[in-house]
This record gives C-alpha cells, sequence and structure tokens, in this order.
C-alpha cells in the first residue's frame, strides 16, 4: 500500500477564466512566483481548474506538450484537478448549476475522462493523483420525487464504474495512481458522512464487486480494495463544518485512522 503524501498546493480554481488561454495566463502569471516564495528549493505542486472548455481545447494539438515544457522549465508539477465545476464557476450565480451536468448524464462522464487523459500525461510518476467531483447530484432537485433517487444512485454509479475501469486501464499501462474524488458538501446528494458510507455500502461497493469479478475476475474482497483505490473522498473541512460534523470522529469512519490533519486533497474509505 502506498503512503499518504501531503502536499502543500495552489488551486488555480480562485482565478476567473474559462478558456485554456485564460486558464495558462493566471498559471503564468501567479504560479512562478508563489513557487519562488513558498518552494525556491524544490518542486512545487498546482492544482489546475479545467472547465470543460479548457479541458478540451488543453488537448487539441500540441496545447499539452506545450504546458507540460513549462512545468517542467518552472520546477512545477500537477497532481490534482478540480473537476467539480463543468462550466462558468466565477462572476454568475451558481447554487444548483455547479452540479450539471450530474453523474447520471453522459457529458459528465466525457468530461472527467478528459480531465483523468490530462492528469495521467502530467502527473510525475512517483506520485497518485486525483480529480474531485460533483457528490453525484444536487439534492434539492429530488425534494419533491424521492421515489427518482435509487434510479438517480444506480445510474451515477454506472458512470463511476465506467471511471474505474479507466483508472485501472491507466494504472496497468502507466504504473500511475489515479482517483476520482467525490467532493461532499451541503444540498450535495451526498451531504454528510452517514450519507457518504451509504452510498458507498448499499450501491457502489456491490455494484463494484459485481463489475469486477465479470471484466476482471476479481473476488469481492479485492474488487473492494481496488474500487476504494480509485474511487476517494475529497475532505473539504469546510463543506463537513457547515454539516455541522467534528472532523476526529468522522475522519475515523472514512479511514479507519486516528484524524491527524483535515488538509488531505482526498481520503481512502
Amino acid at each position: 500500500m502506498r503512503r499518504a503524501h501531503f502536499q502543500l498546493t495552489y488551486c488555480g480554481n480562485i482565478h476567473a477564466g474559462e478558456s485554456w488561454a485564460e486558464t495558462w495566463n493566471n498559471l503564468q502569471r501567479y504560479a512562478p512566483a508563489l513557487k519562488a516564495r513558498l518552494s525556491p528549493q524544490a518542486p512545487f505542486g498546482l492544482g489546475l481548474r479545467l472547465s470543460k472548455q479548457a479541458a478540451s481545447e488543453l488537448l487539441q494539438g500540441q496545447e499539452l506538450l506545450l504546458f507540460k515544457r513549462w512545468l517542467q522549465q518552472k520546477d512545477l508539477y500537477v497532481f490534482t484537478i478540480n473537476g467539480f465545476p463543468y462550466g462558468t464557476f466565477h462572476e454568475v450565480p451558481l447554487k444548483d448549476g455547479v452540479h450539471k451536468p450530474d453523474w447520471t448524464q453522459a457529458a459528465r462522464l466525457e468530461y472527467t475522462r478528459q480531465l483523468f487523459e490530462i492528469l495521467a500525461y502530467l502527473l510525475p510518476s512517483h506520485l497518485e493523483g486525483g480529480v474531485s467531483t460533483s457528490p453525484l447530484s444536487y439534492k434539492p432537485w429530488f425534494a419533491d420525487k424521492p421515489e427518482a433517487l435509487p434510479e438517480v444512485f444506480q445510474k451515477a454509479t454506472e458512470n463511476l464504474l465506467k471511471i474505474l475501469d479507466r483508472l485501472m486501464e491507466i494504472e496497468e499501462n502507466t504504473g500511475k495512481l489515479l482517483h476520482l474524488d467525490l467532493e461532499p458538501e451541503p444540498d450535495g446528494l451526498l451531504e454528510n458522512t452517514e450519507e457518504v458510507l451509504h452510498y458507498f455500502e448499499a450501491y457502489l461497493v456491490p455494484a463494484a464487486q459485481e463489475f469486477l469479478n465479470h471484466t476482471h475476475a476479481l473476488a469481492p474482497r479485492e474488487a473492494e480494495n481496488t474500487l476504494k483505490q480509485h474511487i476517494r473522498i475529497c475532505y473539504d473541512a469546510c463543506h463537513f463544518a457547515l454539516a455541522y460534523e467534528n472532523p476526529k470522529p468522522h475522519w475515523r469512519s472514512f479511514t479507519g485512522q486516528e484524524f491527524k490533519s483535515v488538509n488531505s486533497k482526498s481520503a481512502r474509505l
């Protein structure tokens, strides 16, 4: 099992910009100066925020190669991507819009696949990398139709298993461990620890065991371990605080370990 590696990082989602040109301009403007101040003698990690537009543009032509060369020249590296907001994230009202498209929709699946293609190319070989994402959907959408929720969970799970299959393939081909990190938040379909654990136990683990037994002949325990290598939780301390959760017992529920820090990008169940 790989030891957790905690890293100081700078996340680009604080800057407005939906195109790749705008995103890269922000990185060139701010990241090298921050690296010089915070990590002058060692490589400095970046967290990208890529909209669907930016991700698609970065995958065109030589853009990804040029970006990787720039990172190497500046002694910077990318190990995490914010894949929660699909579209415009700044200077517009968000509310439920940040969850669109949700994990029942093919557009969310395709966008996330693009982000992992980018991350697999940029990630240094000695690190693991993660993409944070929506907690499946937006709970108030189903306040008047709770009978729809089982189908929502089922469809979202089917799409997560497609991502799982791709991440297993990437690890087999490159040796790089990548994980998708569901990010619970207030009004998300997964909002707190209890809901996250219920989703894993009632939906995701059984579905993964059946899927991986069929596709890879994995036994139930091995399938569960494989799932939890690649599908994790992005533990946002602010989000969980708004759910009035004490981090110590809930961290133990997620990890089976004593609470030490809330600064981890992801937690493995």
